[in-house]
């Protein structure tokens, strides 16, 4: 039974050394990633999608007892690292605009304006 129960404790000082390494981590992505951090002043894109991916890593190390973290990591995961394809802006007509402004004299002037698109 003494061997048994040092096993036990064997295993769950092992645990608690994997938990606490994850908890450790945790807290320094943590910092990386508030909002007031120098990654955010500096506007890093490549060092956050890196902390994002880390943070994913993270969570699949995490126990699975803790289940909202799933829903967070995706959506930034999904607004962060995920690549968007580039937009394509509407085609627009040529403006073509013709005016008649009649004077206090009562003169008529026709003014076309074109605009040309690049």
């Amino acid at each position: 039974m003494l061997k048994e129960e040092k096993q036990d404790l064997d295993d769950l000082n092992k645990r608690m050394n994997e938990l606490n390494a994850i908890f450790k981590l945790g807290k320094d992505l943590h910092k990386r990633l508030e909002p007031h951090s120098d990654l955010h002043k500096c506007r890093d894109l490549d060092g956050l999608k890196t902390a994002v991916i880390e943070v994913e890593e993270l969570g699949k190390r995490v126990p699975s007892g803790v289940s909202e973290i799933g829903l967070h990591l995706d959506l930034s995961i999904k607004a962060i690292v995920k690549e968007k394809p580039p937009t394509k802006a509407p085609v627009q007509p040529d403006l073509n605009v013709e005016e008649d402004i009649v004077d206090d004299e009562d003169r008529t002037w026709t003014i076309t304006m074109y605009t040309i698109n690049f």
